[in-house]
C-alpha cells in the first residue's frame, strides 16, 4: 500500500455533481467541456451523462454503469492527452452502454466511434475542448 500522506491531492468535490449551465466552475476550461459534451449530447440525441472531473486511477477517463445505465463520466484532465478524443471516445461508450448494454471496444464501437471523430474533430468543438478557440 502507497504512503500518499506526503502526496498533495486537489480537492476536487466541488466539482462532482455539477453538469448544468448554471453551475460555477472556477476554471473556464470545465464550462467548455461540459458545453461541448453538452452540444454533441444533443447532436446525437442522448441524455447528457453526470460529468465528474477527479483524479482517475488508470488513464485519464473512467465510465461508473450497470447494464444500460451510465451513472457518470469522471475526467482526469491532468491525465488526458487530447481532450476530443477521450471525450468522444466516452461518450460512443455511454451510447453503446444505453442502446446495446455493450461497453466493449468491438465493432459497434469502432463503427460508432468513426462516425463521431469523423463528425467532430477538427471542427469548432474540437478546438474549443483543446483551447484554440473557435473561428
Amino acid at each position: 500500500m502507497k504512503n500518499t500522506s506526503k502526496i498533495e491531492q486537489k480537492d476536487w468535490s466541488e466539482f462532482k455533481g455539477r453538469t448544468g449551465k448554471d453551475s460555477v466552475f472556477s476554471n473556464k476550461k470545465e464550462k467548455n467541456i461540459l458545453d461541448c459534451i453538452e452540444i454533441i449530447c444533443k447532436e446525437q440525441k442522448i441524455e447528457m451523462p453526470e460529468i465528474i472531473f477527479e483524479p482517475v486511477d488508470n488513464g485519464g477517463v473512467k465510465i461508473t454503469h450497470i447494464l444500460h445505465y451510465v451513472y457518470s463520466v469522471h475526467l482526469d484532465l491532468n491525465k488526458v492527452g487530447d481532450l476530443t478524443t477521450a471525450v468522444l471516445q466516452s461518450l460512443a461508450h455511454v451510447i453503446l452502454i444505453r442502446k446495446f448494454k455493450d461497453a466493449g471496444n468491438g465493432a459497434r464501437f469502432s463503427k460508432l466511434w468513426n462516425k463521431l471523430s469523423d463528425e467532430y474533430m477538427y471542427s469548432d468543438i474540437d478546438r474549443k475542448l483543446n483551447g484554440y478557440g473557435t473561428k
